[in-house]
């Protein structure tokens, strides 16, 4: 295999990576995240070494042992869920949940199986994948491969969100388009039945012939077909394991947890896609997995034929089972207590079918007995009229027969044998009769088999039963003249689920839902009778949707008294009602951790722990499989909910040590440190047995050692939650000596055991946790960690110095160096990733790195290192080849290239003086329009001031809507910002959120916020809801305050792009160039420092370019200087002031003599309370203010539309037709039209 395009060893490693980011993306199987999680720390360092080896088993053909060999490591397991769990007494409604009463009645058996061969499964599906799914693409909907697949990045499986929806919305806008057309249109719905445990892959003949097929028309050489025989092989051999360990049936299953298996469950039905297709024709037909949706031209149905409004029943004869597409059968019920080998479905085709079914048939089943006797008589009367006298004797002891026990009366199986003789009955029967029997009772179920797959090669295969569910057929019946309120209630539905996600959480409306979401009561009629109460039960889906909005909001505030819902949560999750929502434990652990109610998170985990214990299996009588024994399945998901709880703590605890902190500091060690487990793991341990105990749970029978050493694992492989950290990438910044230093990724603080802060303050430093971890007595990585965390220590820590302000001047005294201990992201948490790190966490990420040396944040460094970090951790170097010209080559900072950069430091002078990169400079310059203006302008020969340029999504905009937030500015936040404690309460952030999302909902395409208004803890959510929505953000940040004394005032532009399928968004930070003196007043009372004043820098503003408009943003007293402000005249379509000013006379004065002499549109926005927030234009007093607020106590979004065609179309006229055009004034004199021209891609 010669070539880099065929390394094995390399496609190994690719394999690997998107393995990673598939499993940290699937929360469900936190098995697989723990085999990820234990792979990496046995080969933390010889990764690559590792995939040689995986490379050489499989040429060498010894790749079987992998799954062979079950040793110590337990390579091949079997897992056991709850699928579902019922109550034995569902009639009685009641706030109070008995243990007892609850059971688990469906399970689901996931394959956990070692990392190697989880590698050879993904290689597979990277190799051949691509190949099979083109042999159904057309009709399938889910598990759809991304493409590209063979590229060095995380991509494997499309995202499941947008496949479903699209799935199901082209349909239902199917049947919308023909009602608007006034035609009658069918829509119908199937569900296939357990269809991972029914399936029967037909290795021996079909897919190896076709996988022969593929593997011929590659352009492989012969090592490498051979090596895609035996990865081939490999995943028949997987599946044969799998089935023979869960089922008793020869039958090749599907296994959960195998990631070939979402390829094959598509390629499995491909037949019948094409056969339904084929004889069917429908309008419309698209399977998404097991569910499967149908629309037909209602109006050539002949409705004579449907009878009784059976349509339902019409549907299914006429169009599926006589095309030969189902054969209807009848599944029936299995005792739980009996083995699980007794065949349950007979489609009564056969004289034994019906004996059989007969046998199941109980004495009081009277009217499936009078229905079943009935169509045998109509069925004999028309194709054998030679049974009369049989007819005749049938009726004539009608009764009797119907109140007989068929299992015991051999008069009545005689009759029955007579009756199956005529196979033309038996077979009439089977197609017409069964569907008219009457299943009234919970003994016998209808389904409909898939013909296609009944057929058996031989005595030895059980075929395969995949079965159509009956109850879950659903048929839905447009009229072309009828109402579209179904259709239209149901989109809207959906249009409010996808919004409960897309847009921010308000946190007072979501607690004020909780009950109201989460207890779902239905009702037989109206509500005005209790008695019309049907069942009331706790939905899924809404505790889902509440924990993951609720999560969220609090990672962001300092979280107020939720007491309410605390105990609501609790109580659910200290019942035995948390087992079936077993994939929630992590959101709820989570949601305790970030409000800090640790106690809590303990109280639930020894709840669930007696749970877990106290449960019981009563196996569902209609399940397909030939599965274990109750007594088999209750132990084993005991042992594997047991282990799933722990995995879920530990992930848990990786987010922040304090969870068990106290327990660390005071803890007693016991024996459980013996057998491999530390001192930290013992403490923990005799923590928690100590509660399970005290419950009376059994000691020896539990699994919890090891919690401590399984949270630093996985904190070290990075496959935890990183939603909830903080400050962004801090979790890719890992060392091993860290786990000496406990730390707090909700708060970004590090601290020592005795160095507790309970600050919510976001640490903009990362210093300030740098200095904590490198103390001279840690054990470090290696010497050269050594000695640079030498470099930053001038004093040790001492565990007993409980002094904190005596530490904190220590640590004011170790920042001599602290370039060199600034947290860096590691080789290896770049290279394996596991999920897409978005552009603006990146450039956050050196945002704070610059902050933490103390530096001002200016130009364009931290954008342009943030972009190579972006395409680097997400593997991009392919996709991303030309981004630079896309977005990259569009920053050009500063405009002047004879010019340094604004910041002064001895590195950027170094750097401005490399000819290189000065030649680089030029040529970014030369790839945007900048280059046709004339240069003797006075824009780019002034000395005095650096103009930053930033250029994206050139999708252009005539018209362009602007959202005014219209909010105060709270004094008393301002005084927090200056005493480094921000105010980042629930309301405060509830109110912002509100204020977004208003703004989305109504359409705006950028939302401008007052000066100092914006908490800087919160620009990465704001960031990530630019790059969501597609909406520009400008606002002003509370003052930062650095370590070193600095207090910044940055103004924030953000602006979202997206290049291919990728979205992102950039910040561009600037710092106020004209501090007002009230605000110098303020900065010196709480002995801060002007950034001016420390080092000699040059002035700065933006120039910004995005959907085509040219805008530049100025903060509050820059607007004063009249230099300043005249920079942009005939280079933007539009002004940004962000202002925190009083004196509204003045302002209101500049804002209308600038938007004159600059001529264009201005939007000024200062605090509500004194207001007179607009947006103006260059017109005759009447008409100037598109939009003008002032005052109110409550914050609003007020939106108005400039329109940046006409303005520039104006503009490019002469004086005497400007004149008699009343849309604008005219323009101020020598007004560079030319410019407007260039901007508007004229010719000149």
């Amino acid at each position: 295999m010669k070539g880099k395009d065929d390394n094995l060893k390399d496609l190994i490693r690719r394999a690997y990576k998107k393995l990673k980011s598939f499993s940290y993306y699937e929360n469900r199987n936190v098995f697989l995240k723990k085999r990820i999680v234990d792979f990496e720390k046995k080969y933390e360092y010889e990764l690559d070494k590792k995939f040689e080896e995986l490379e050489f088993i499989i040429e060498s053909g010894n790749i079987e042992e992998l799954i062979e060999n079950n040793g110590p490591e337990k390579n091949f397991m079997i897992r056991i869920l709850p699928k579902s769990i019922q109550h034995d007494d569902d009639a009685i409604i009641s706030n109070s949940i008995n243990e007892n009463d609850y059971f688990i009645d469906k399970v689901m058996y996931y394959l956990d199986i070692c990392i190697e061969a989880q590698i050879i499964g993904v290689l597979w599906i990277m190799l051949l994948g691509k190949d099979i799914e083109k042999t159904y693409d057309k009709n399938t909907a889910g598990n759809e491969l991304e493409d590209n697949i063979l590229r060095d990045n995380l991509n494997l499986f499309k995202p499941y969100y947008t496949q479903y929806s699209k799935w199901r919305d082209d349909a239902v806008n199917l049947v919308e388009k023909r009602m608007d057309d006034k035609k009658r249109t069918i829509m119908m719905s199937l569900d296939v039945k357990e269809y991972f445990y029914s399936t029967n892959i037909d290795f021996k003949n079909k897919f190896n012939d076709e996988i022969k097929a593929i593997i011929k028309k590659k352009n492989a050489s012969y090592t490498r077909r051979k090596a895609y025989e035996k990865i081939n092989n490999f995943i028949e051999k997987v599946i044969e394991k799998y089935s023979s360990e869960i089922s008793k049936d020869k039958r090749n299953l599907l296994p959960i947890g195998f990631l070939p298996s979402p390829i094959l469950c598509n390629w499995y039905l491909k037949d019948f896609d094409t056969e339904v297709i084929k004889k069917i024709n429908p309008l419309y037909y698209k399977r998404y997995i097991d569910d499967i949706i149908l629309v037909f031209n209602g109006d050539f149905i002949d409705y004579e034929d449907v009878k009784n409004n059976q349509l339902e029943g019409y549907l299914l004869n006429k169009l599926f089972c006589k095309n030969g597409l189902f054969r209807p059968a009848l599944m029936i019920g299995k005792e739980d207590n009996k083995e699980q080998d007794i065949e349950n479905i007979y489609e009564l085709n056969t004289q034994e079918d019906i004996l059989k079914f007969i046998k199941k048939v109980k004495r009081e089943n009277i009217h499936l007995k009078k229905s079943f006797l009935n169509e045998v008589i109509k069925i004999l009367r028309k194709y054998d009229s030679s049974k009369k006298d049989l007819i005749k004797q049938i009726e004539n002891k009608y009764d009797y027969i119907v109140y007989s026990d068929w299992k015991t009366d051999e008069q009545m199986r005689k009759i029955l044998r007579e009756i199956c003789e005529n196979k033309e009955v038996v077979t009439r029967f089977s197609k017409e009769g069964i569907d008219n029997v009457k299943l009234d009772n919970s003994d016998f179920k209808k389904i409909f088999l898939i013909s296609s797959l009944l057929n058996k090669d031989d005595k030895n295969d059980s075929g395969a039963k995949v079965c159509i569910q009956d109850e879950k057929i659903r048929v839905y019946d447009f009229k072309g003249n009828g109402s579209k309120a179904i259709i239209d209630n149901f989109k809207k539905e959906l249009l409010e689920n996808a919004s409960a996600f897309k847009f921010l959480p308000e946190k007072n409306q979501l607690i004020d839902s909780f009950d109201r979401n989460v207890y779902k009561i239905s009702y037989k009629d109206n509500l005005s009778k209790l008695s019309n109460m049907e069942r009331a039960k706790i939905s899924r889906y809404e505790i889902s949707k509440f924990l993951a909005s609720i999560i969220y909001s609090d990672k962001l505030e300092n979280s107020e008294d939720t007491k309410d819902v605390d105990e609501k949560i609790l109580w659910i999750f200290k019942n035995p009602i948390a087992i079936e929502f077993y994939f929630l434990w992590n959101k709820v652990f989570i949601y305790y951790l970030l409000n800090k109610k640790y106690k809590y998170v303990k109280d639930i985990f020894s709840s669930i722990y007696l749970s877990i214990e106290n449960l019981e299996v009563k196996q569902h009588k209609y399940n397909l499989n030939k599965l274990k024994t109750r007594r088999e399945i209750k132990n084993l998901i005991r042992r594997d909910l047991r282990e799933y709880l722990k995995i879920v703590l530990s992930m848990t605890y990786s987010i922040n040590d304090e969870l068990f902190l106290e327990s660390l500091k005071c803890g007693q060690e016991g024996d459980s440190n013996k057998g491999g487990f530390s001192a930290e793991d013992s403490k923990i341990y005799n923590e928690l047995i100590k509660d399970l105990i005290g419950k009376g749970i059994n000691p020896k029978r539990t699994n919890i050692k090891g919690i401590f050493t399984l949270k630093e694992e996985f904190r070290r492989s990075n496959m935890f939650n990183h939603s909830i950290v903080h400050q962004p990438l801090m979790n890719y910044c890992y060392r091993k000596y860290d786990k000496d230093v406990p730390i707090n990724y909700i708060t970004n603080v590090g601290m020592l055991p005795d160095i507790k802060s309970d600050m919510r303050c976001f640490k903009i430093n990362n210093n300030y946790y740098e200095c904590f971890a490198c103390i001279n007595n840690i054990k470090c990585m290696d010497d050269a960690d050594y000695e640079i965390c030498k470099k930053c220590i001038n004093k040790k820590f001492k565990k007993e110095n409980k002094d904190i302000k005596k530490t904190r001047d220590d640590n004011q005294n170790s920042r001599k160096n602290d370039d060199e201990c600034l947290v860096e992201i590691t080789d290896f948490h770049k290279n394996f990733n596991p999920r897409y790190v978005h552009l603006h966490e990146c450039i956050l990420f050196y945002i704070n790195q610059l902050m933490a040396r103390g530096k001002i944040v200016s130009g364009e460094m931290e954008i342009k290192k943030g972009i190579e970090l972006f395409k680097v951790i997400n593997n991009f170097s392919e996709e991303f080849k030309d981004i630079e010209s896309k977005f990259l080559n569009a920053i050009n900072m500063p405009i002047q290239m004879e010019e340094g950069n604004s910041s002064g430091s001895e590195e950027d002078k170094v750097r401005n003086v490399d000819e290189n990169e000065e030649r680089k400079k030029k040529e970014l310059f030369e790839c945007t329009h900048l280059r046709y203006f004339n240069k003797n302008e006075y824009l780019f020969i002034q000395k005095d001031i650096n103009i930053n340029y930033i250029e994206a999504n050139q999708n252009r905009k005539d018209k362009f809507k602007i959202a005014i937030v219209n909010m105060n500015v709270e004094e008393d936040n301002l005084k927090k910002s200056f005493k480094k404690v921000p105010n980042l309460e629930s309301s405060r952030l509830e109110n912002l959120n509100k204020l977004l999302n208003y703004s989305v909902k109504n359409n705006a395409d950028m939302i401008i916020f007052p000066e100092v208004s914006i908490p800087m803890q919160w620009l990465d959510v704001i960031a990530k809801f630019s790059e969501n929505h597609d909406i520009a953000i400008v606002c002003g940040l509370e003052h930062v305050i650095y370590e070193n004394g600095l207090c910044c005032n940055y103004i924030v532009t953000i602006l979202p792009d997206q290049y291919k399928e990728y979205k992102y968004a950039v910040i561009k930070l600037r710092l106020k160039n004209h501090y007002s003196p009230n605000e110098k007043e303020w900065v010196q009372g709480y002995g801060w420092k002007e950034p001016q004043k420390e080092k000699n820098w040059k002035k700065e503003y933006d120039l910004f370019r995005w959907k085509g408009v040219d805008f530049s943003t100025f903060s509050c007293f820059e607007l004063a200087n009249i230099k300043d402000r005249s920079l942009f005249c005939s280079y933007v379509d539009l002004l940004i002031g962000s202002v925190h000013n009083k004196d509204v006379n003045y302002y209101s004065n500049v804002m209308e003599s600038l938007s004159r002499d600059v001529h264009c549109y201005f939007a000024h926005v200062n605090y509500s309370r004194m207001g007179d927030n607009r947006i103006i234009k260059p017109a005759s007093t009447n008409e100037k203010n598109i939009l003008q607020i002032s005052g109110g106590i409550n914050d609003t979004v007020l939106i108005g539309e400039i329109d940046v065609a006409s303005l520039r179309e104006f503009q490019c006229l002469d004086y005497n037709l400007q004149i008699a055009d009343k849309r604008f004034k005219p323009v101020p004199p020598e007004f560079n039209r030319n410019n407007v021209k260039v901007r508007c891609n004229l010719p000149l």
